[in-house]
């Protein structure tokens, strides 16, 4: 297992022959550890010189853990961390701060004023260290140990840099990790206590000669480090290489302000992929635009308008408010389904309100003001307060119970957490050269919300019809049977002298498209989310999102070799024959 050692931290210094240390290190109590350091009997010379040549000193140093690794579900490596250096300066043992600058801006392009000001400035605080520069490539660390400075006035602390093999892919959901390797954002942050492990210990007593980098002369770990867990997510990078190809069409075709898609599973709530765009390289924050940091699958917040519709239909005929004869989305509806009230249970019972039990700590709630306010509100008097907004993940959560026969699933991001030992094992088992360990998954929890009857309904008639007739030849799959539901909504009101200006505000909208296959077993579940596309005509979602989205589950349904619409009328024929054929011999 590869360690990391932070800097020591004296805890004696003892003036003594080095040919007669004597008593040794004691260690009491299993887990909780003494430190009793036992002064010999000291030797002096009389000199100075001879003094400090044989000063020693007792050190204690923390073992940084390695961090955990983060792969998909088939162990495509996403995350790691790989072994770096990072360059100090000792304060106390340079002897003339201006000059040691100097040479070291012959290596790095430094501000000599400001590490000369910066090493007297230690000087007087007495502190043990100055950190000079994080992270050096191999080369650099040649070049510094070739400078010719003295040993005891540097010193390098072994650190890990973590590293994204697949670059851009998932960034948003991996987030990233600061010069202390603390997550920021996404599965980084959000499992940063397994990922991060357990940090170690060790006493070690060396030679100082006047400073922290002498010869080592004995080492005794105190405790052992335990590196961070291998974090399996639900996650698969073809599925996800397919999201964003299709965003990056999206992109190029329309240059919205953004755009964001989700793929889930909505028999178990597992995300098969997580977009945002922009996006953004991992393995190089200092490039990272303010823009791109954002992950809109769990932070972006609009408005559900006609996104609603089979949700509240659902919420509708679970009540009575509605039947199924009273009901077509090719109609306006006149009746009570569409009063607020009714809006606004709908949206209660399916909590796009509220958070979802993702684990991401950025994620954000939905918003919905109380009834009593909807009323107040209407399209001439600017207010920018939307009644409702939603984000991605709740809305395609809350889609995901009209898929999965009315039982509403959590999204999860995590199929099981791992040490690493036993992720080798795992692994290894794979390729049958040993027997595959017994590991504790991560369960997803189920609840009936609408019944079963009316949830497929909505998914195998209502929607499926409304692919048909109004999103057309573009999102329709000709080997698979797809359910799907558009919406467009405004984005803000813009205000012109207090009123509504209908030709500004007509390109700010949001064009949405949730489309999942095969509709009388959904095994894929995808949500497209534009924001603000650049369209020289009215923007709509059948035209902007439907084709990329049927496009990508498409191509996913194929990989995944669902078998399509031919294949399962031959397979049926096929056991219909073997029927009739065993009935004909008995």
């Amino acid at each position: 297992m590869e360690e990391s050692l932070e800097i020591e931290e004296p805890v004696a210094v003892i003036q003594q022959p080095l040919k007669n240390r004597g008593n040794r290190l004691l260690l009491l109590g299993g887990g909780i550890i003494v430190l009793m350091i036992c002064l010999l009997q000291v030797f002096y010379s009389g000199e100075s010189s001879t003094n400090k040549a044989n000063q020693t000193a007792y050190f204690t140093q923390k073992v940084v853990a390695r961090p955990g690794d983060i792969v998909d579900r088939k162990g495509r490596l996403l995350a790691t961390s790989v072994s770096v250096k990072s360059l100090y300066l000792v304060p106390q043992n340079i002897k003339s701060p201006r000059q040691t600058a100097r040479t070291i801006r012959t290596l790095f392009d430094i501000d000599i004023d400001w590490v000369s000001q910066a090493i007297e400035n230690q000087q007087k605080k007495d502190k043990k260290y100055l950190w000079l520069k994080h992270r050096l490539n191999r080369k650099e660390v040649q070049q510094v140990k070739a400078l010719g400075l003295p040993g005891n006035v540097y010193g390098f602390r072994k650190e890990y840099l973590r590293c994204y093999p697949q670059g851009e892919l998932a960034a948003h959901l991996l987030g990233t990790c600061n010069l202390e390797n603390a997550g920021e954002g996404g599965i980084e942050e959000s499992y940063y206590q397994s990922l991060s492990g357990v940090d170690g210990k060790r006493l070690l007593l060396r030679k100082t000669n006047g400073g922290m980098n002498g010869e080592e002369i004995e080492t005794k770990i105190l405790y052992a480090s335990q590196q961070g867990k291998t974090v399996v997510l639900t996650l698969d990078t073809e599925i996800q290489s397919f999201v964003e190809q299709g965003l990056q069409q999206i992109t190029s075709q329309w240059n919205p302000k953004g755009c964001c898609a989700i793929m889930m599973n909505p028999q178990t709530g597992e995300i098969l992929a997580s977009a945002s765009f922009p996006k953004y390289n991992p393995n190089q924050p200092v490039r990272i635009s303010p823009s791109a940091w954002r992950d809109q699958t769990i932070s972006f917040l609009f408005e559900p308008d006609a996104m609603l519709t089979p949700l509240v239909t659902a919420w509708g005929l679970q009540k009575g408010v509605v039947s199924k004869e009273q009901f077509s989305f090719n109609r306006q509806q006149t009746t009570k389904l569409n009063q607020n009230k009714n809006r606004y249970e709908a949206i209660k019972h399916f909590r796009l309100e509220q958070k979802t039990d993702s684990i991401l700590i950025d994620e954000q709630s939905g918003t919905l003001l109380p009834l009593d306010q909807w009323e107040s509100l209407s399209i001439e008097d600017f207010s920018g307060k939307p009644i409702a907004t939603v984000t991605p993940l709740g809305l395609i959560t809350a889609y995901a119970t009209l898929a999965n026969g009315g039982k509403r699933v959590s999204p999860r991001y995590v199929l099981q957490q791992m040490d690493s030992f036993d992720y080798i094992r795992n692994q290894l088992s794979a390729t049958g050269t040993e027997e595959k360990p017994t590991l504790k998954k991560m369960g997803a929890m189920a609840n009936q919300i609408i019944s079963q009857e009316n949830a497929n309904w909505i998914a195998t008639k209502l929607m499926v019809d409304f692919v048909n007739q109004r999103a057309g030849k573009k999102a329709r799959l000709h080997d698979y049977s797809l359910f799907g539901y558009a919406g467009r909504s405004q984005k803000t009101l813009v205000s012109k002298a207090n009123r509504f200006d209908e030709k500004a505000t007509q390109k700010k909208v949001v064009c949405s498209f949730i489309c999942g296959a095969p509709a009388d077993n959904p095994q894929l579940l995808l949500l497209v989310v534009v924001d603000e596309p650049d369209s020289k005509n009215e923007p709509t979602p059948e035209t902007i999102a439907a084709p990329v989205a049927a496009e990508i589950l498409h191509q996913s349904l194929k990989y995944l070799q669902v078998p399509t619409l031919q294949n399962r009328v031959q397979a049926v024929a096929e056991k219909t024959y073997l029927l009739k054929k065993t009935n004909n011999k008995k």
